[in-house]
């Protein structure tokens, strides 16, 4: 009974899997199209708005090596998300892979979900649903 209980804990995963497996199989049988670029667009949305809080987080005072590393850093994946979004209506545009698909809702996921980072943090973990000052 014990293993049931551990393997049940799994269950949301296997799910996740088993859908980005049916994604990449689909990716294997259909050429990148515009269905890959819509897919992308919410990804590269979180990504640009998520880059732009975090730089906008690095307060004034953060002047060492390693705070400009990361505002270059961010700055660079909040201007790639832009320029991924407004790719198709330029000329000579190649759809999105499925793999590039992949890896942009990977990062997207992982800086949402990451702990006290803003803008989105404050929404995973129920802050925003707090009242004024129970924070």
């Amino acid at each position: 009974m014990g293993i049931l209980k551990r393997l049940k804990k799994h269950i949301p995963l296997a799910g996740v899997l088993a859908g980005l497996g049916a994604l990449y199989a689909t990716g294997v049988i259909t050429e990148p199209s515009c269905l890959t670029y819509l897919m992308q667009v919410p990804a590269l949305l979180i990504l640009s708005f998520t880059a732009l809080a975090r730089v906008n987080d690095i307060g004034p005072e953060r002047t060492g090596w390693i705070w400009q590393w990361r505002r270059v850093g961010l700055s660079l994946v909040g201007v790639a998300s832009v320029s991924l979004l407004a790719a198709p209506f330029v000329e000579d545009y190649y759809w999105p892979s499925w793999k590039v698909l992949l890896l942009s809702w990977g990062f997207a996921l992982s800086w949402i979900s990451t702990p006290g980072m803003p803008p989105w943090w404050k929404y995973v973990s129920g802050e925003a649903k707090l009242p004024k000052g129970m924070t």
